[in-house]
C-alpha cells in the first residue's frame, strides 16, 4: 500500500514538472501558462517580470532595456541615445538636444539655455554675463567699450554721443532731448537741475555757467547769450539786456537799452528817452517836467520872468560866458544867467541889439561850465514879446 502511494506521488510530481518552465529573466521555475516571450528576442519569462518599452511599447525582459539617466524612464537599450559628452549616460531621444557650440548631442542636464537667444549649449562651454550672471553663448557676448566687461547684447546700449556700445547701466538720459548716452558725459544744469549732454547746453557769457537753452536769451546790447535771471527788460523796447550793460534812469530806476538813455541838459541826470522832452527854443533835451507844454525849458522861462537884462554880471563866470557868446558872432550889451543845481550847466538870456539898441535882438541858450565856458549849441536869436519867444526867422 505504501509503495503504491509513493508511486502515485512520484507520477504526480513528474506531471507537475512538465507544466513548469524556467524564466529567461530570473531563472526561476514558473508555470508554463504564466510565461510569455519577449517581443524583441522571444526569450520567455514570467509575465510579471516583463517590462514595457516606452518608445516601442513592446513587452521585453529587463535585460533588453535600460533606464534614462535623466528621467528614469525605461526603453529598449538599442533605442536609447547616449550623450556625446559622456557615453556612459543614456536618455530618450526627446531628452537630448544639440549643443549650439560643439554641435554634439547632449542630455538636457548637460546643457544650459542661453538667456539671450534661447539656444542650448554645453554648460561647460556657456559663458555668464559679467553684469547679471545671465548665461549665453561665447559668440553672443559683447565687450563693453567702456569697461571691457563681457555681457549679453540686451544688456548693452549704444551711446548716442560717443557711438560706443556700452553696459546699459552706464547709460543715462538727457532731461532736455531724451537722448541716451554715457552717464559720465551728462552735465547738470545749475538752473533747472536737469541733466544734459554738453552740446545741448548753452554757455552764459556773463557767468560762464553751462545751462539749458530755456534759461538763456540774447542780450540786445552785446548779442551775447546770457542767463535770463541776469538780464532786465528794456522799458522802451521790451528787449532783454544784461543787467550790467543796461542803462538805468536816475529818476525812475527803470532799465533801458543804452541807446534809449538821454542826459538832461539841466540836471545832468541819466534818463530814459520817454522821460525827456526837447526844449521848444534850443532843442536840447531835458527831463519832461522841465519842458512844460513843449515850450522853452523851465530855466529859460525863469530868466524870461526875471525881466529883460539891463546889466552884465561882474563875476568871472559871467565874463567867460560873455566871451563865449561873442565868439559865436554876437555883440552882448547885457545878459542874465542862472546855473543849474549841479553847477555844470548855465542858462543865459542876452541882449544883443544893434544900432545903439534900435535893432532889437535877443539870444538865449545853454552853456557848459566845467573848466571853460562852452556853448552847448549856437545862440538862439529872436525876441521875447508878451511872454512869448518869437524866433528871429519868424519876424515880420
Amino acid at each position: 500500500m505504501q509503495l503504491q502511494t509513493a508511486i502515485c506521488e512520484f507520477t504526480q510530481a513528474l506531471a507537475l514538472v512538465d507544466e513548469l518552465e524556467r524564466s529567461g529573466a530570473s531563472g526561476k521555475l514558473c508555470r508554463t501558462d504564466q510565461m510569455e516571450g519577449s517581443e524583441l528576442s522571444g526569450i520567455r519569462a514570467h509575465r510579471s517580470e516583463m517590462v514595457i518599452c516606452e518608445i516601442s511599447r513592446q513587452r521585453l525582459i529587463p535585460a533588453e532595456t535600460s533606464r534614462s539617466v535623466l528621467s528614469g524612464r525605461i526603453a529598449r537599450t538599442d533605442l536609447l541615445v547616449f550623450s556625446q559628452k559622456n557615453r556612459d549616460r543614456f536618455g530618450f531621444p526627446d531628452e537630448l538636444c544639440i549643443c549650439a557650440i560643439s554641435q554634439k548631442k547632449l542630455l538636457r542636464d548637460e546643457v544650459i539655455k542661453s538667456d539671450f537667444s534661447g539656444r542650448f549649449a554645453d554648460s561647460d562651454l556657456a559663458v555668464a554675463s559679467a553684469v547679471s550672471r545671465r548665461t549665453g553663448l561665447p559668440e553672443e557676448m559683447i565687450a563693453c567699450e567702456e569697461t571691457g566687461a563681457k555681457m549679453l547684447p540686451d544688456e548693452t546700449e549704444i551711446c548716442s554721443i560717443s557711438g560706443k556700445r556700452v553696459n546699459q547701466l552706464l547709460v543715462g538720459t538727457s532731461g532736455l532731448s531724451g537722448k541716451r548716452g554715457l552717464s559720465r558725459l551728462l552735465k547738470t544744469c545749475p538752473e533747472t537741475q536737469k541733466k544734459a549732454f554738453p552740446a545741448e547746453l548753452a554757455t552764459c557769457a556773463a557767468s560762464g555757467l553751462h545751462v539749458a537753452p530755456s534759461e538763456v536769451s540774447t542780450c540786445a546790447v552785446t548779442g551775447e547769450t546770457v542767463l535770463i535771471r541776469l538780464m532786465v527788460g528794456c522799458s522802451i523796447s521790451g528787449s532783454l539786456l544784461r543787467r550790467d550793460k543796461a542803462g538805468i534812469s536816475a529818476k525812475s530806476g527803470r532799465f533801458g537799452h543804452p541807446y534809449t538813455i538821454r542826459t538832461c541838459a539841466w540836471s545832468g541826470l541819466q534818463l530814459l528817452s520817454d522821460e525827456t522832452s526837447s526844449c521848444g527854443v534850443t532843442g536840447l533835451l531835458f527831463a519832461t517836467d522841465l519842458v512844460p507844454d513843449q515850450s522853452a525849458a523851465t530855466p529859460i522861462n525863469q530868466l524870461f520872468k526875471s525881466g529883460f537884462p539891463t546889466t552884465i554880471p561882474s563875476d568871472s563866470v559871467a565874463e567867460n560866458l560873455r566871451i563865449a557868446i561873442e565868439k559865436a558872432g554876437l555883440k552882448v550889451r547885457n545878459f542874465a544867467y542862472e546855473r543849474s543845481p549841479h553847477g555844470h550847466t548855465i542858462a543865459y538870456f542876452a541882449d544883443c541889439s544893434g544900432l545903439f539898441g534900435i535893432l532889437k535882438r535877443q539870444a538865449v541858450g545853454f552853456a557848459a561850465a566845467d573848466k571853460d565856458i562852452k556853448l552847448l549849441h549856437p545862440p538862439q536869436l529872436g525876441q521875447f514879446r508878451e511872454n512869448f519867444w518869437v524866433p528871429e526867422k519868424q519876424k515880420y
